[in-house]
């Protein structure tokens, strides 16, 4: 089992798919292989977003009540043509399965890296996945966010967990905090910078790496990607082409 990645935003829209579609492609790039779990059922939806089919997908693995196996982990699984293996969120309403718990179960079973986009907010999936997951932050460059955030790290600084990866989204705002005041607001060193680049974002949303010598957004991602393989142990490549 490797280390799993799970993403989560401090308040809605503060971009955790982005990131966690953006480590995926960045790490099947790298390694061949990554497997993309989405558990948002509030704002999730990347089976739509990259144009593939939306079931079966985790609902269907929830079912299994504990007899989950590696077929079908590949059976819910569909393998995009980026190395990324990308298995479709529960659909919308009331949560009717524990999802962190699955994902450790599918985390068991995934012989490639495993990225979880977790969605927004301080719920029981998000302290649940913190325990035992390499943790990206995601955190608007607002006092909303910062306050989230140290809220996410009060809890957290009670264990003996590894540091949380801070992202800072700038967004658009004029107004805007800086990212160095961001960080010193929540505690953590900023590992990456989001910047406002709607046609990058598009792209890595959908499914696709930005390419160019401009590609800001896709590069720091990228260079956070790097960061979360550190010391992970080889992956079995080409699991999910």
């Amino acid at each position: 089992m490797t280390m799993p990645i799970v993403v989560i935003g401090m308040v809605g829209g503060a971009g955790s798919s982005l990131v966690a579609c953006g480590v995926a492609l960045s790490i099947a790039d790298r390694s061949g292989s990554c497997l993309l779990v989405d558990i948002d059922a509030e704002r999730g939806g990347l089976a739509d977003a990259w144009g593939v089919p939306t079931s079966p997908g985790l609902d269907d693995l929830a079912g299994l009540d504990g007899k989950l196996r590696d077929h079908h982990l590949h059976a819910a699984t569909f393998a995009h043509p980026s190395g990324v293996g990308l298995l479709a969120g529960p659909h919308p309403g009331p949560a009717r399965f524990d999802a962190a718990e699955l994902c450790e179960s599918i985390g068991d079973l995934a012989a490639t890296p495993l990225v979880i986009d977790a969605g927004s907010g301080l719920g029981a999936n998000a302290t649940s996945l913190a325990e035992w997951c390499r943790t990206v932050l995601v955190v608007p460059a607002d006092l909303a966010g910062c306050r989230a955030a140290r809220r996410f790290m009060e809890w957290h600084n009670g264990g003996s967990l590894e540091a949380p990866r801070l992202v800072v989204n700038t967004g658009s705002g004029r107004d805007a905090l800086r990212p160095d005041a961001v960080a010193r607001s929540v505690g953590l060193a900023c590992a990456a910078v989001l910047v406002d680049s709607r046609h990058e974002a598009e792209e890595i949303l959908g499914g696709a790496r930005p390419g160019g010598r401009r590609a800001r957004l896709g590069k720091a991602i990228d260079q956070l990607a790097a960061d979360l393989m550190t010391g992970l142990p080889q992956v079995e490549i080409g699991r999910w082409r």
